[in-house]
């Protein structure tokens, strides 16, 4: 499955995503969640990996109901996105480390700056610009997260007196309800993209994997036939009144396929949409502004070490024999100035261990760095080509979210 839109014509007849000075976009495949440019393979101490080549997707497991008639009235698309276009906003994010560029979509909460977004578009920030119609450019910082709902909390730095998102009720939300999608598509900027379509199921289960990307499990989401194209992840999906009833994260193709899709490249059709149901991404706000961290709510900075790595399984035939191991995480590359770079680690060595606990892929390795703050002095084991084992202790910084 993709993160962004739908290949094919809409139930509801709508003209296609047009923005001033430029033609029609066809309608894409599910992309909307995961806006990624170039960069690394996977970053320890990062949530995701950003591929410098975005390998597929796998739905590997979808719940779906039948499609819905389609409602008795068109939504009208472009008068309801006109009410809003002040409360949406464009989300620039440099990696850190040099590590590429991503942009997506976010909508303001509060006149202050408060801005929800999906995770996956600033996680791995090293600096998050966020362009507000009519108002400039604004520098952001992460307030939370929650990686296992797709969801983050931004704070415009110097904002006051902004236009907020008009919130409705998903919970209202039904099948056959027309729908409008809005969002920052290809990360073109500007005024944003507008599509329409209806919800065509409801308490949707996705399951995507990715090359170095953590098994994502997304559950309670909106099914919708909206085309969504990349940049539009954290957009709002509005209802018929205008209000916002899920934000857009997730797409697939018409063939199943999923993706990680580049800003500016070609996505392959998109066929389905997904958007996390708003009262759902509300829970995460309120922890977030009471300061109520979790295990899922995420408020503190977390550790960085700074490897690219792969797991074992994503390497060629040859270099797996090699190496001769299915477990750990495979080095690809040592950033610079970062902890690591202060060890001998160096590519092709495979991490076993952090403080005596055993790194099965680099999933688990996220895990362990990313539980422990920055500061912190951990114990790090490794396996070289030659099968010598080698240890380091060294001193955690913050990861790289602005």
């Amino acid at each position: 499955m993709q993160y962004n839109g739908h290949g094919g014509t809409d139930p509801i007849p709508e003209p296609d995503r047009r923005r001033p000075g430029r033609a029609a976009t066809p309608a894409r495949a599910l992309v909307a969640g995961l806006a990624v440019a170039a960069a690394a393979l996977a970053i320890a101490g990062t949530l995701r990996s950003f591929a410098a080549s975005t390998p597929p997707l796998t739905l590997s497991h979808l719940l779906r109901r039948p499609l819905a008639a389609a409602p008795a009235k068109p939504v009208p698309g472009a008068a309801i996105a006109a009410r809003v276009d002040g409360s949406i906003v464009d989300i620039n994010v440099t990696l850190a480390y040099g590590r590429g560029q991503v942009a997506g979509t976010g909508m303001i909460l509060t006149p202050s700056g408060q801005v929800l977004t999906n995770n996956h578009v600033v996680a791995g920030a090293g600096t998050i610009r966020v362009v507000v119609a009519h108002r400039g450019t604004y520098r952001a910082r992460v307030l939370g997260v929650d990686p296992s709902a797709d969801v983050a909390v931004l704070q415009l730095i110097g904002a006051e007196g902004l236009p907020t998102i008009p919130l409705g009720n998903s919970d209202a939300a039904r099948v056959g309800s027309g729908v409008v999608a809005i969002g920052n598509a290809l990360g073109r900027g500007g005024t944003p993209a507008v599509t329409s379509g209806i919800i065509t199921a409801e308490g949707q289960s996705i399951t995507a994997t990715g090359y170095t990307v953590p098994t994502e499990h997304l559950s309670n989401m909106l099914e919708m036939s909206a085309a969504l194209e990349p940049g539009d992840s954290g957009g709002p999906l509005l209802n018929r009144a205008g209000r916002v009833v899920g934000m857009d994260t997730a797409g697939q193709t018409s063939h199943g396929a999923a993706t990680e899709p580049m800003i500016g490249s070609r996505a392959p059709p998109m066929h389905t949409g997904f958007a996390i149901p708003i009262n759902q991404a509300l829970q995460v706000v309120r922890a977030v502004r009471a300061g109520q961290g979790s295990a899922a709510v995420l408020l503190r900075p977390q550790g960085f070490f700074g490897v690219e790595m792969v797991n074992p399984g994503s390497l060629r035939p040859a270099e797996r024999r090699q190496l001769g191991t299915t477990a750990g995480a495979v080095v690809i590359a040592v950033l610079p100035h970062t902890p690591a770079a202060g060890t001998s680690l160096s590519s092709l060595d495979v991490v076993v261990a952090v403080d005596g606990v055993k790194v099965a892929n680099i999933q688990s390795l996220n895990r362990l760095i990313k539980a422990r703050a920055p500061g912190t002095r951990i114990t790090v084991t490794w396996v070289t080509p030659a099968k010598a084992r080698d240890t380091a202790s060294v001193t955690l910084i913050g990861a790289p979210v602005a």
